[in-house]
């Protein structure tokens, strides 16, 4: 198998390990071993496309239309990994605004709590209808369900200081939020959607780029020492045959 994309004679980009790191408002980079095989088989594309490379090249099946293929290639890559680092911020963006949404909603659901606790000390209403006492934000499905029920009995009683304002921005909430989980959905689709199209191209890009050097490496053996410099400038082993 070849090397890493680093190396001469490489194939397949692999991630490196995310630190976890860094400011909070940093912006995403793309996958740097991405960006540097892009480079590397550009280099290499552009070696090939060299009026005095070109024809040995040709003669073992590396034509001038592959070259301009995978040139092009490459800069639909490098746009789409621009695409994919934007849809990543996107969905990093409707994460914070889910803690937003849930953070206004349940302080529309504590006030409300509170009213019906004050007034459960002068008449016999019950605290179990507003589930007071119990955390119903434990996930999304338990907190839009208990949220939308606590309003609604909220809605059909006299609750101190809650008044019809106050409920129709508690509905608001509880909307705000049931959105943002369509919202974030979408976002995570484009992010992933956008890495599963990028990786498809680098895997075309790669292997045309591994096939020109391998093409180079029988042209131009690293047994003569006179093909020494031309081997560098493909990125191959001046000394060594490529391995892969």
């Amino acid at each position: 198998m070849p090397d890493n994309p680093t190396s001469s004679g490489s194939a397949t980009p692999t991630s490196p390990p995310a630190s976890g790191n860094g400011p909070q408002h940093r912006p995403p980079l793309p996958n740097q071993a991405i960006l540097d095989e892009l480079s590397k088989a550009e280099k290499i594309c552009l070696k090939a496309q060299k009026a005095e490379y070109a024809g040995p090249l040709a003669a073992r099946e590396i034509t001038a239309e592959d070259m301009t293929a995978t040139l092009t290639k490459i800069q639909q890559a490098r746009a789409k990994a621009a695409e994919a680092t934007q849809a990543t911020s996107g969905k990093r963006g409707v994460t914070k605004r889910e803690q937003d949404a849930k953070d206004a909603l349940m302080t529309c659901i504590v006030e409300i709590q509170k009213a019906a606790k004050q007034k459960a000390r002068k008449t016999e209403l019950s605290l179990d209808d507003y589930f007071v006492g119990e955390r119903i934000d434990q996930n999304r499905a338990r907190l839009e369900q208990l949220a939308a029920q606590i309003i609604a009995k909220a809605a059909a009683s006299a609750l101190p200081g809650i008044t019809p304002a106050k409920i129709t921005a508690a509905n608001d909430a509880l909307t705000g939020y049931t959105k943002i989980e369509s919202d974030q959905t979408g976002a995570q689709g484009e992010a992933t959607g956008g890495r599963t199209s990028l990786k498809q191209l680098v895997r075309e890009i790669t292997n045309t780029r591994i096939a020109i050097q391998l093409a180079a490496d029988a042209e131009w053996p690293h047994a003569n020492p006179v093909n020494a410099a031309l081997r560098r400038e493909f990125q191959l082993p001046p000394d060594r045959a490529l391995r892969g």
